[in-house]
């Protein structure tokens, strides 16, 4: 296996209509010659700044080529810079939560979660021989989210952003541009309500970050205390933010041991009816979920706290 083939085994490219994959391992060449692996037709599409390679990190791709294909990338449009202008992320924000991944962005956009992340991500692509259906089907998924996040994101920019995103390139000429930084304009100082919607955005992809990591079993508890939650909140006319919103869920599935009495719940930092007036039916929960009996509320206990919070709520509207 030639070094050209190791270190780019595979590419694949998508419009709205085609998904094509070149599987660079399984050409026939003589030697590591650039122009015994691109045909002239890639070259030129890779070439063109006219027709745009979209991609998470795609500048890293672009360096690649250029280094072991010869071929300077041009159009090339980063969505995790589009992401930053969607969401008006600061450098610190940046800093603190880290730059999201394409199965993420398309989670957080499109709401689906991309398959073959894991196993066949880190599978062997350089091999000379076909790649395999999964295989094949995660690279095409790969080039096609792309596309579709890119329609999506963009229509969620004010026409003077898009206006002010301009592809970049591979040539080492193009030093700024090679170096990865956002091929955009710093945008203007951000309003209060627009550092609130900065604010909920970084907490909504830590906790799609943190969801991502569990388990399909304990995936499962979580979408069981959800649904739990949100029959209280109907039933009692309140919100998340006293009933339990979704960190304290990925709070409780995230323990370990997972908390199966009520004493485990009054040690986490959750919402107050998670942990108070509901707890025993969080706790139940739990317990149906490790296939224990669920617990006996204890008379005159919900009462008792609900005449609590309705003082706490009356005292603060004549305040």
């Amino acid at each position: 296996m030639s070094r050209t083939k190791e270190a780019i085994s595979t590419s694949q490219f998508a419009s709205h209509d085609h998904i094509v994959i070149a599987h660079f391992a399984t050409f026939e060449t003589g030697s590591d010659d650039p122009s015994q692996l691109v045909p002239s037709n890639l070259r030129t599409l890779l070439s063109s700044n006219d027709i745009l390679k979209l991609g998470s990190g795609i500048q890293q791709d672009a360096n690649l080529c250029h280094k072991y294909l010869g071929t300077e990338c041009h159009g090339l449009v980063d969505l995790k810079d589009i992401h930053f202008l969607v969401t008006n992320t600061t450098k610190e924000e940046k800093r603190a939560n880290g730059e999201p991944g394409l199965g993420e962005m398309v989670n957080m956009y499109l709401d689906k979660w991309m398959s073959g992340k894991g196993e066949v991500q880190i599978s062997n692509w350089s091999l000379p021989q076909p790649l395999s259906a999964e295989q094949l089907e995660y690279a095409g998924n790969d080039a096609f989210a792309a596309v579709i996040l890119h329609q999506v994101m963009l229509s969620r920019l004010d026409t003077h952003w898009r206006e002010m995103l301009t592809p970049s390139s591979s040539s080492p000429t193009k030093k700024r541009k090679a170096k990865g930084e956002p091929c955009v304009q710093n945008p203007p100082a951000a309003s209060p309500e627009e550092k609130k919607t900065r604010a909920r955005a970084a907490k909504n992809r830590k906790h799609t970050a943190e969801f991502s990591k569990l388990t399909p079993e304990l995936g499962y508890l979580y979408e069981s205390l959800k649904v739990r939650s949100k029959e209280l909140m109907r039933e009692y006319d309140l919100g998340p933010w006293y009933v339990g919103d979704l960190n304290s869920i990925l709070k409780i599935v995230n323990c370990t041991p997972l908390p199966v009495a009520v004493g485990g719940f009054e040690a986490l930092t959750v919402k107050k009816g998670t942990k108070g007036e509901f707890v025993y039916e969080f706790v139940n929960v739990v317990r149906g979920f490790v296939g224990l009996e669920g617990l006996v509320e204890p008379e005159g206990w919900r009462e008792e706290l609900q005449e609590k919070r309705m003082i706490k709520e009356n005292e603060k509207e004549v305040m």
